[in-house]
């Protein structure tokens, strides 16, 4: 008796799994570089990092000229001591004014080298929030799709070689939607 019962499991598992074994994975995939160009919230995004950046930028400009000018009062402050050789006290006088122009510069540069740390910080910290809250709503709207498609799962199409099913445009659609909605 338990030499038929095994084939006769076997035979019913598969009758039973048969279809569940033939059906094929569907697997989909989206462009994840075209929803970064094309989702309108991304384009937001880019403008405040550009924003952010022209700051720096124009702050680091403004650091520079005004390090190069007091560089300039140090050499001239240093040329006058160099040229004051008989009168000490006008010699002490310019030696203070240049000493002065040095602590100044160094007080400047740590300035500016703090506030580009921090406006850096800023647009990092800008950048992986705004990302964060893309990623969230790409894969949001990545699982709304492949739900309603009936998907077993979804990879990035630089992963996909054949047989994946494209679901970047529908993704675009929902997640375009989504965010004009929420103006």
């Amino acid at each position: 008796m338990r030499s038929s019962f095994v084939p006769f499991l076997a035979a019913s598992t598969l009758l039973l799994a048969g279809p569940a074994l033939a059906a094929k994975p569907v697997i989909g995939f989206v462009d994840v570089v075209r929803l970064q160009q094309e989702f309108g919230q991304a384009s937001r995004v880019r403008h405040e990092l550009e924003a952010e950046t022209q700051k720096y930028e124009a702050e680091l400009r403004e650091g520079q000229q005004k390090l190069a000018d007091i560089e300039a009062r140090i050499a001239s402050a240093d040329a006058a001591v160099r040229a004051a050789t008989g009168d000490v006290a006008v010699r002490k006088q310019l030696e203070a004014a240049k000493e002065d122009a040095e602590a100044n510069r160094e007080k400047t540069q740590q300035d500016y080298s703090r506030r580009l740390a921090e406006r850096r910080q800023r647009a990092e910290d800008l950048q992986k929030q705004l990302g964060d809250d893309l990623l969230a709503r790409a894969k949001g709207a990545i699982a709304q799709v492949a739900k309603k498609r009936g998907l077993d799962g979804v990879i990035d199409s630089r992963a996909s070689l054949w047989g994946a099913v494209d679901l970047t445009e529908e993704v675009l659609k929902v997640l375009n939607a989504s965010s004009s909605q929420g103006k």
